[in-house]
Order: C-alpha cells, then sequence, then structure tokens
C-alpha cells in the first residue's frame, strides 16, 4: 500500500491577514508620496534657479 504524505494548510493569522491588507493601501500611498516629493524637488530646483538668475 503507497503512503502518501499529508500535507495540512495552515489557517493564515489575523496578522498575516492584515499585512495583505496592509500592502494594498502602501502601495498607491507610496506612489503618491514619490509624486509629491518628485514635485517638491522641482519646485526648490525652480527656487534655486530664480535665485541664481538675480545674482
Amino acid at each position: 500500500m503507497l503512503h502518501l504524505p499529508v500535507v495540512r494548510r495552515r489557517r493564515a493569522s489575523p496578522s498575516a491577514r492584515r499585512g495583505i491588507f496592509r500592502t494594498t493601501l502602501v502601495e498607491p500611498m507610496s506612489d503618491l508620496i514619490y509624486v509629491g516629493v518628485t514635485v517638491a524637488v522641482f519646485a526648490v530646483i525652480a527656487l534655486i534657479a530664480r535665485g541664481v538668475e538675480k545674482l
């Protein structure tokens, strides 16, 4: 008789489920933060360029 190993599926813990939910919220937020930081960096570069023009 052939005996196959029994594979038991473990239930996901509540923290694991929250981690999945958190990643779905974090990804769009990180995109918004990236865009915001990029706009801020270019705004600072523009202000520096204006200041240099006045010299």
